[in-house]
């Protein structure tokens, strides 16, 4: 369909440009990293017209550009985090403070550690994908294959979540997180998709809060109890909203976007 092809397009091109700037806040990174899995999500619909082998070449290469960005990103993150279980104690105040600037610390060593020449070897990547994706022939995608494709993640986001509610790990809780921001964004030229996050950023912050904090004693641990409930909260709410999402067959979801998708 020209229309995810369009999108496609595009976020490739906003990627290498925020890639080739060179600017490495939070807010940039979070929106590169954003934008190449919303293009990994988009190049799904694509699969099927632009052959397995042409699929595997260029998602590898988005998910090799996105790569050095996942440091900064998560060190950004945890401290948010650590921000939202602010302890009201003087105590415990006194212990957040502590592994907040240890987190802070991290952040910046990260931020620093991503060098500019990382970035533009990220901004090549991305473009090699644009270059290619213009020069390959693509067979028209039908609505038929479309949905199709929206099917089959449809159908891998229910397998992920069955998965999480039989053993709520953090790489299960990961990957359903995963799959269903793949389901979100290739669904995103349909409908908006709302989806819950599972906690998994406060599991890095678990690990972090006992790094830092193996001397903080009773305030330590009443940070990690209110990580803990914060994260059972999450994760129950995240698994109410899933059933509901995911009541429906993968063929009568299918059937439905079937519909309204042209059919050539």
């Amino acid at each position: 369909m020209d229309a995810v092809r369009q999108e496609l397009a595009e976020e490739l091109g906003r990627a290498v440009r925020g890639l080739r700037h060179g600017n490495r806040s939070d807010r940039c990174i979070h929106d590169i990293r954003a934008r190449l899995k919303h293009c990994r999500a988009l190049l799904r619909l694509l699969r099927k017209s632009l052959g397995e082998d042409a699929y595997h070449r260029e998602n590898a290469r988005l998910r090799d550009a996105a790569r050095p960005l996942v440091a900064v990103r998560d060190a950004a993150v945890l401290v948010q985090a650590l921000d939202g279980l602010c302890p009201r104690s003087g105590g415990g105040k006194a212990i957040y403070r502590s592994i907040r600037s240890a987190l802070r610390q991290e952040c910046r060593e990260r931020r620093g550690q991503l060098r500019r020449k990382a970035l533009l070897s990220s901004a090549r990547l991305v473009g090699a994908v644009a270059r290619h994706m213009r020069t390959l022939p693509l067979s028209q995608p039908a609505g038929a294959d479309l949905a199709k494709a929206v099917k089959r993640a449809y159908r891998t986001c229910r397998r992920a979540m069955t998965a999480a509610e039989q053993q709520r790990s953090r790489d299960r809780l990961h990957e359903w997180r995963k799959q269903v921001k793949y389901f979100a964004g290739q669904l995103k030229f349909l409908a908006p998709l709302m989806h819950e996050h599972l906690g998994n950023d406060l599991a890095l912050l678990h690990d972090k809060i006992i790094q830092h904090g193996r001397s903080g004693g009773a305030a330590v641990d009443g940070l990690v109890h209110r990580l803990t409930q914060r994260r059972a909260k999450l994760q129950r709410k995240a698994h109410r909203w899933g059933r509901r999402l995911f009541d429906a067959t993968a063929r009568r979801l299918e059937a439905r976007v079937r519909r309204r998708l042209p059919r050539n």
